[in-house]
């Protein structure tokens, strides 16, 4: 393999690697690309341009940011329904057992008592 084959095909994979790291932080799609201008193509060399492609990429994060966004706010509703409903249920049973737990002695109190009436 010549050493111009070998230095494109390096220099096509550092752009790749760039176009990635890029793509990955600013989350547009960014890409190198060459294009020869006439005065360029004259003077027998390539133009770089940056291109970001924002419309296609963007429409498809933004979907998925939606999806996301609409999997956490109904998780977080059920989670604070499901909680609600949990302390609502136990609220309930607590308050049934404490109640009768402090009815229970007043009872028996009353009880005793009209034991020892009754037997005097």
């Amino acid at each position: 393999m010549s050493r111009l084959k070998l230095a494109n095909k390096l220099a096509g994979a550092v752009r790749r690697y760039y176009e990635q790291v890029l793509s990955a932080i600013t989350g547009f799609r960014v890409s190198f690309q060459q294009s020869a201008h006439s005065k360029a193509k004259r003077e027998g060399r390539k133009k770089v341009e940056w291109r970001v492609e924002e419309r296609g990429y963007m429409m498809k994060r933004a979907m998925e940011n939606r999806r996301e966004a609409a999997g956490r706010l109904a998780g977080c509703l059920t989670g604070w329904l499901v909680g609600w409903l949990t302390s609502w249920v136990a609220g309930d049973v607590v308050g049934a057992v404490a109640g009768s737990l402090l009815l229970v002695p007043p009872m028996l109190l009353v009880l005793v008592l009209s034991s020892m009436i009754d037997a005097t």
